[in-house]
């Protein structure tokens, strides 16, 4: 598990969150399974290694319990780990809650509709990816690097100049350039 968190580090995002957390469930129940299997073992033999393996198969759970409960807690917020040390910035300012639409749509965004695949390993996440609804229909995504509100569309010739675009979604989109 050390080796995987270690691995994993910044690599956890819209497309495999729904693995992480699975990752995280099966293996708290891993523990669970060790500690009950080993557990009549510890009451008669006391030997080094079935203590041993009773002790960490407990305290990888009791960690496992605690990122899998923060994890959780994202979820039902609709946040992503670094949402819940900065808040994302919109027109009207920053708003922790800004994505938070409810915990049900909140869990349909990571687990998808089909709730009989929710515990299945397969992508079911809604969405893109690039797009993201908002918790208030009156909120725009603001960058605050750009300091501009208005939205511009480039015009076909490539130059810079273009047109004010307005646009009425009220949903966040984020677009990536290709290297």
């Amino acid at each position: 598990v050390f080796y995987f968190t270690f691995r994993v580090n910044n690599c956890v995002g819209f497309s495999n969150y729904k693995f992480f957390l699975l990752f995280l469930s099966y293996s708290m129940l891993y523990c669970v399974f060790i500690a009950a299997t080993v557990f009549q073992y510890f009451l008669k033999f006391w030997v080094f290694h079935v203590l041993f393996l009773m002790f960490v198969a407990l305290m990888f759970f009791v960690s496992l319990m605690f990122l899998f409960g923060y994890h959780c807690w994202l979820v039902a917020k609709n946040r992503s780990t670094l949402e819940a040390f900065s808040a994302p910035v919109f027109v009207s300012g920053p708003d922790r809650n800004g994505f938070n639409v409810g915990i049900r749509r909140n869990l349909l965004q990571v687990f998808g509709e089909n709730r009989r695949l929710w515990f299945i390993p397969v992508f079911t996440s809604e969405g893109n990816g690039h797009y993201f609804p908002l918790k208030n229909r009156s909120s725009e995504s603001h960058n605050p690097l750009l300091a501009n509100e208005d939205m511009w569309e480039e015009s076909d010739d490539g130059s810079e100049e273009g047109s004010l675009v307005e646009d009425h979604d009220p949903s966040v989109t984020i677009e990536m350039e290709e290297e």
